[in-house]
């Protein structure tokens, strides 16, 4: 894409192209030209779009750590949806799934070794976040068994 250098730049910084990307964009398409795989712009993250991945980590990171510990025989995925639900919007966050395309929940679930997700219900498991648009989406498996050896745990 030929941009003017006097134009707003493309990624919404509302500086001109040629205070914002263009030595960016004049560095990319060299390597392109060398047969090089390069970056489309979409995928380029601005110092902004950074600090809130950051916050969404962080987020994440405490809601599993919580989940770690509180899942037990008989939890309910509805009860780790409220749980995602309350610990994400306490910390400033709004749950991904949430309303994304009329889902009614704050997670997508799956129970033991089922590979699609699913609705939370009256069954247990996993979890799903995002942060102004910028998601991170983190499904490690999560035991819940009378056994730790039966969850792999040791």
């Amino acid at each position: 894409m030929k941009m003017s250098k006097n134009a707003p730049c493309w990624c919404g910084s509302k500086k001109k192209y040629k205070h914002c990307h263009e030595e960016w964009d004049n560095t990319v398409n060299v390597l392109r030209l060398q047969g090089q795989i390069v970056p489309e712009h979409h995928l380029i993250k601005s110092p902004d779009d950074i600090k809130w991945i950051k916050k969404a980590a962080v987020i994440n990171n405490g809601i599993l750590d919580e989940l770690e510990h509180m899942i037990h025989p008989g939890m309910t995925t509805l009860e780790i949806d409220q749980f995602v639900y309350d610990y994400t919007t306490s910390h400033g966050g709004i749950p991904a799934d949430l309303g994304y395309e009329g889902y009614p929940k704050s997670v997508c679930t799956s129970v033991n070794n089922e590979i699609c997700h699913g609705i939370p219900s009256d069954r247990f498991k996993r979890r799903r976040y995002c942060q102004c648009g910028l998601h991170d989406n983190l499904s490690p498996p999560l035991c819940r068994c009378q056994s730790d050896v039966l969850c792999g745990k040791s």
